[in-house]
């Protein structure tokens, strides 16, 4: 007679975290954050569009930013390693990939979590609360760009500062503005979402 083997759950899940688990799944943190971007064409014309930004964080420090319309369909994805200084853009309607961060829109994206603390950031500082989190705010620094306005919080899990908000705009009324909507730890993911996607081209 065979005899069925029954394990404990517990074993199970020790034994799925020592061994094939850690091979494909990645626990992150996952930040939604809301998006809304205005352009001032020459003609006058003002073109107001909102997306979601959805990033996942892994502990290494590597980070996936996905930007989706309002349906939910993700027309850009941009990952970035922290620890080599190096990220790419995908397009996932075209298939195609580029290295480097040119592209505006993956610059907001890249931006909107690595940071630092309040006191290494520059310009005065004001209290803040977003999503439930006491943050910390900064007046707006002026670049090439024009003003960007950030807020920082503290991770209350881990600790670590990130930017909850970022806001740009210029003397002619174009702006791009994202706020952290929700924040949630322990997110299992597949690896290869930090990785580039089989079958797709290389751009410049």
């Amino acid at each position: 007679m065979i005899r069925q083997l029954l394990f404990p759950a517990s074993l199970m899940i020790s034994l799925c975290a020592a061994i094939w688990c850690q091979t494909d799944q990645l626990s992150t943190t996952r930040l939604v954050l809301s998006g809304t971007q205005q352009t001032v064409e020459p003609s006058g014309a003002v073109t107001r569009k909102t997306f979601t930004l959805t990033q996942y964080i892994s502990p290494d420090g590597r980070k996936r930013s996905e930007n989706a319309d309002p349906s939910g369909h993700v027309y850009l994805v941009t990952v970035a390693n922290a620890s080599n200084h190096s990220s790419f853009i995908v397009n996932p309607d075209t298939k195609t990939v580029q290295y480097g961060g040119n592209n505006s829109s993956s610059k907001a994206s890249a931006a909107s979590t690595s940071c630092c603390s309040p006191s290494s950031a520059p310009g005065p500082i004001h209290p803040e609360t977003i999503a439930g989190l006491t943050c910390t705010g900064n007046s707006p620094i002026s670049g090439r760009q024009g003003q960007t306005e950030i807020t920082t919080c503290k991770d209350p899990v881990n600790g670590k500062w990130f930017i909850a908000r970022t806001y740009v705009h210029d003397s002619l009324g174009n702006s791009s503005e994202t706020v952290l909507k929700s924040i949630e730890h322990g997110i299992a993911v597949d690896r290869s979402i930090f990785e580039i996607p089989q079958g797709f081209r290389t751009v410049q």
